[in-house]
């Protein structure tokens, strides 16, 4: 009796820790499987950096700059009291009384308008695909983040009140008057028509909405430039394998522990510091592409600065 409650002791004992190996087996198996699907996950969101940036660039034209203008210009016109006069209403708006009233319709205007929803979408998007980066590549995702801050920083400036608050202000913070504002005012006054005159007041906001595109510093051209250098990059980053991936993976948490942070000027400058850790990658002719890039936006922003 003692021999065989030994025998099955032995074979309880040896299904137990053939479960325990089981077990083990499939939490392996499965961990190896959630990796592979979240290096997956990040090529993905690696490849979706530039779409979400073109689709963001497109939104950037004048019929977005319009609808912000014709949103916000609609919110002021139910500031028009019954039995005004257009000039009343000028004088009012030239008031600092006025100022909570514009800017409760500023706020209104944008967000009733369903094209910066889209924009603050958009962004919402980048900042999510991006922090999914920086888990796996917590350098490279940085280097990312320093590009689109040129294509993501005008957007926001473009929808944001600061500005176009301070363009409904008479007078400013530095206590001069806000000459423009008043000669708006003034010849949208002279159609002696209402509704020609909110369209006037709407071209305005449309133009102070499209002044950050406009100009050098974070406009137009700066952001046509780093969406391409983003579209080379995450163009080579994505179409890697998985054991490449993985391997790069690895090499990008070891950097990023050694790394002493950005002491550039310019963004731009920040991520050419980490893709020349990756430059063996990148054909010949798109890396010349990228220093031309790079130089290129470092020119505007300077050229701007003088």
């Amino acid at each position: 009796m003692d021999k065989l409650q030994i025998f099955y002791s032995t074979i309880e004992a040896l299904g137990a820790i053939a479960t325990v190996l089981s077990l083990l087996w499939a939490i392996k198996v499965y961990k190896s499987a959630n990796e592979e699907r979240g290096y997956l996950e990040t090529k993905d969101n690696i490849m979706k950096i530039p779409q979400l940036c073109r689709e963001l660039n497109l939104l950037l034209t004048e019929p977005f700059f319009a609808a912000i203008g014709n949103s916000i210009a609609n919110e002021l016109k139910e500031l028009f009291v019954e039995n005004q006069t257009i000039e009343e209403y000028s004088e009012f708006l030239l008031n600092d009384s006025s100022k909570n009233y514009k800017a409760i319709a500023i706020y209104s205007g944008l967000k009733k308008c369903s094209e910066v929803k889209q924009i603050n979408d958009i962004i919402k998007q980048l900042e999510e695909s991006n922090r999914n980066i920086l888990m796996r590549f917590p350098l490279f995702g940085r280097a990312l983040q320093k590009l689109s801050f040129y294509i993501t920083t005008p957007a926001e400036q473009a929808i944001s009140s600061h500005a176009l608050n301070k363009s409904l202000a008479y007078i400013m913070d530095d206590g001069d008057t806000n000459d423009l504002l008043k000669s708006v005012l003034k010849d949208a006054a002279a159609t002696g028509n209402k509704e020609l005159y909110f369209k006037e007041l709407a071209i305005y906001l449309t133009n102070i909405s499209r002044m950050h595109l406009s100009g050098q510093h974070l406009g137009q051209r700066t952001i046509d430039l780093s969406y391409n250098m983003l579209s080379i990059v995450c163009k080579y980053f994505g179409a890697l394998d998985e054991t490449t991936i993985k391997k790069y993976s690895k090499k990008d948490k070891k950097t990023v522990k050694k790394f002493k942070g950005f002491d550039n000027k310019h963004a731009v400058e920040d991520a050419m510091e980490v893709y020349k850790k990756y430059q063996k990658l990148f054909s010949e002719s798109e890396w010349e592409k990228l220093i031309e890039y790079k130089g290129r936006i470092i020119e505007l922003m300077e050229n701007d600065d003088e």
